[in-house]
């Protein structure tokens, strides 16, 4: 059932470590929820109950938050591999705290914090490891909340702008980086408007500091941009 996203399967940090074709059968044992999603549907309502959180083995999705004005502010992009609702589904929440829509008619895969850290009746190493990849998401995850808090509480707007390209430079290691959100949702997503964005990108491509085609970026001056994280 799980041999088309072998591919996915076998890059997914959750199973990291494991043999993919014992990451199937882990899958298999574990009977997980499956779900099939449209384009613009939401997965996931502000205040459904939690049933385990998802890992994406195909499409995109997009978790939102709305502010008490009905502004919706977009957390974070996940695709093929990566998870949702990690910290959710581990912390004994009953309800979601945000929205999951689907970017890209997605297939998602439901585990619950019972199927990951139950004990396996056979004590098996592929257990084992993908309880240990969790630990290590949910520590990821917490990190990437604080690096949320650190966007908010940068005061210039470049700096903002700024802060998230580094971020993306030193997680793809590169000068040259794809970002998975479009214009309007990287603005919901550092909580500026949108031609604001468009104007510090603009003031940063025509200083020589950056150059970008849509998603595509490449930093030229990595020093100078650094300078504006403040």
């Amino acid at each position: 059932m799980y041999g088309k996203w072998k591919a996915i399967l076998e890059n997914a940090d959750l199973f990291q470590g494991i043999p993919v074709d014992e990451t199937i059968h882990l899958l298999e044992c574990l009977w997980p929820r499956l779900e099939m999603y449209a384009k613009d549907e939401f997965a996931i309502l502000t205040g459904d109950e939690v049933r385990g959180c998802g890992l994406v083995l195909s499409g995109q999705m997009e978790v939102i938050k709305e502010n008490a004005l009905g502004q919706q502010m977009i957390l974070t992009v996940v695709g093929p591999g990566e998870m949702f609702g990690e910290v959710a589904a581990f912390s004994g929440a009953k309800f979601w705290p945000a929205s999951v829509r689907v970017r890209e008619e997605a297939v998602v895969v439901y585990l619950t914090a019972e199927q990951v850290l139950g004990l396996c009746e056979q004590g098996c190493f592929s257990h084992r490891q993908m309880m240990v990849n969790m630990m290590k998401i949910l520590a990821e995850k917490a990190m990437v909340l604080n690096r949320k808090v650190e966007y908010l509480s940068i005061k210039s707007l470049r700096g903002k702008v700024c802060a998230l390209l580094y971020e993306h430079y030193q997680r793809s290691k590169s000068l040259n980086f794809q970002i998975k959100m479009n214009r309007s949702e990287m603005a919901e997503y550092l909580n500026i408007p949108r031609p604001s964005l468009s104007r510090e990108l603009g003031g940063l491509r025509d200083e020589g500091i950056l150059s970008f085609d849509r998603s595509a970026f490449t930093i030229h001056d990595l020093e100078q941009m650094k300078g504006f994280l403040v």
